[in-house]
């Protein structure tokens, strides 16, 4: 099978179906996951980067220049209906569906979210974008602002939900914009902490089962912040076997949980990050990820036998990057984008720092 999975003509004419399905992400949502559209800035960040990471960014069904305006549209960086909210970013979307479809824009109850502002930002950078329309301050008081006393941080100014997923978010953001001052780096670390369990890796929250979507989070908030040398040798070493565990063919989330298409990155990119990645079997993860494949639309599914999703597509790019799969761009396990987005985040990192911008 694996012969068969690295087959040049193969591996192109994949390529092709996954590149339709990536661009008509960016056009028109399927009814299957119509429940998304409320967090399209997400979807798009899924399509533009994982036709990067595709090497096929030159074929977006519309221009950059476009797509760059499209996702500026979404920042709230003022006060909205004389109400100073204290919350900007990105939001994820500009309707909102109830009985119709309504324009929420600048509605009271309209507001940013730390993971669709990460999104728009992973976005922007793989576009090529210099971020230059960014306001940078005020989203990172809105960080400032999330952030709980025990170091956790919410998604918006309207959810009480906090998890490992938002400090993920957030650490993205600070990563991107280069400035750690607003949010509390040694309660966020505590925080961490507090979340991992018996088993060696991280819940969602304290006392919460070991997950590997969250294990991703706390590992690459860890090396965002400069923290994960932080933890103790043991500590790494169960962190680094629960994670190898976590392989049968592809991999699962969970203890006794059947193996999924997107853990291929999560997990697969929390071993990267810990540097024993090469332990595991690139063959069979390989051959699992195209088991989910469709053959039709292109795109890659949760499991073998069901509907892609863009979700799933991406995870699935970014797992195959991973493991060297041929003509896919690196990808950097931290951030989630392809090398080549990570290294013009860089290049800005040092423009600003000599005050071109």
């Amino acid at each position: 099978m694996i012969d068969e999975n690295l087959n040049p003509a193969i591996v192109e004419k994949r390529n092709e179906k996954l590149v339709k399905y990536l661009r008509q992400t960016l056009c028109v949502l399927p009814s299957a996951v119509i429940t998304l559209d409320t967090s399209k800035v997400l979807l798009a960040y899924f399509a533009v980067s994982g036709l990067d990471i595709l090497n096929k960014l030159d074929q977006l069904p519309h221009s950059r220049e476009s797509l760059i305006d499209w996702i500026y549209n979404h920042q709230i960086s003022e006060t909205i209906c004389g109400i100073d909210i204290g919350i900007c970013g990105f939001r994820g979307s500009t309707t909102l569906v109830t009985d119709k479809i309504k324009n929420v824009q600048n509605h009271e109850y309209d507001c940013s979210h730390l993971t669709m502002t990460f999104s728009a930002l992973n976005a922007l950078l793989t576009l090529g974008d210099d971020l230059s329309r960014i306001n940078k301050k005020a989203i990172l008081t809105s960080i400032q602002a999330l952030q709980l006393l025990d170091g956790s941080l919410t998604a918006t100014s309207q959810d009480y939900e906090n998890d490992v997923r938002f400090l993920y978010s957030a650490c993205c953001i600070c990563y991107i914009l280069n400035d750690w001052s607003f949010i509390d780096i040694e309660r966020a670390y505590s925080f961490l902490l507090s979340c991992m369990t018996y088993e060696g890796a991280f819940g969602q929250n304290p006392e919460a089962e070991a997950h590997g979507g969250s294990t991703f989070c706390a590992v690459a908030s860890l090396f965002l912040m400069n923290k994960l040398n932080s933890l103790s040798k043991y500590q790494i070493f169960r962190l680094k076997q629960w994670c190898l565990n976590r392989q049968a063919t592809g991999f699962s989330g969970r203890v006794n949980k059947p193996w999924d298409t997107c853990y291929s990155f999560w997990i697969g990119s929390t071993l990267k990050i810990l540097g024993v990645l090469h332990f595991t079997s690139f063959p069979e993860n390989i051959n699992y990820i195209f088991e989910t494949y469709n053959y039709v639309t292109g795109g890659f599914a949760k499991w073998p036998d069901c509907n892609p999703d863009p979700l799933h597509t991406y995870m699935g790019i970014c797992g195959l990057s991973l493991v060297d799969y041929p003509s896919f761009e690196k990808i950097h396990p931290a951030m989630a984008i392809s090398q080549r987005a990570f290294n013009h985040l860089k290049n800005l990192h040092q423009k600003w720092s000599e005050n071109i911008y």
